[in-house]
């Protein structure tokens, strides 16, 4: 009885976006209610099944079961899930505590079970700040690494460079 009652809850709760034809729904829950629609800040989205949003002029598509943040209009976080940056422009993304990269372009970014975070560089550029990074830190397109917590010697842990993998 109890997952009834949260189902409805959520239900109740989620709000309808129509897709790029208009003749599709998709739906998504957001935190608090209606704050995609009403661009209020901080603003979590879950999408319940496969997804595109338009933000000002940045547009997403969300693979299903997939879970952001925006902590601002500019500002990212991917808590779960897949999800396709089509276009995106200065567009904050973060990747594990408070590390930033800025990010312009296409990306296909992967938050996995390990908590690392997957960033595939499709066609854009990606600006590492300074601390916790490489000075010649870099993610040219056709490239993917992973990015996971600061280390204790104050260097972001991360995988190797290697051209993107196509599953």
């Amino acid at each position: 009885m109890k997952w009834q009652i949260s189902l409805l809850l959520v239900l109740a709760v989620s709000s309808t976006v129509k897709a790029e034809n208009k003749t599709e729904p998709f739906t998504f829950v957001d935190e608090p209610a209606q704050c995609f629609v009403r661009e209020g800040y901080p603003c979590a989205v879950r999408s319940l099944e496969p997804l595109r949003l338009q933000r000002g002029d940045d547009i997403y598509q969300f693979a299903a079961e997939t879970s952001v943040v925006w902590l601002s209009a500019d500002d990212l976080r991917v808590l779960e899930g897949r999800i396709w940056i089509e276009k995106s422009a200065n567009l904050s993304l973060h990747i594990l505590g408070s590390d930033v990269v800025a990010v312009d372009g296409e990306f296909l970014v992967t938050r996995e079970k390990d908590q690392n975070l997957t960033i595939m560089n499709l066609n854009g550029s990606v600006q590492f700040p300074e601390k916790g990074f490489l000075k010649s830190e870099a993610l040219p397109v056709g490239f993917q690494n992973w990015y996971g917590r600061r280390g204790t010697s104050g260097v972001v842990q991360r995988g190797v460079l290697r051209p993107i993998e196509v599953p």
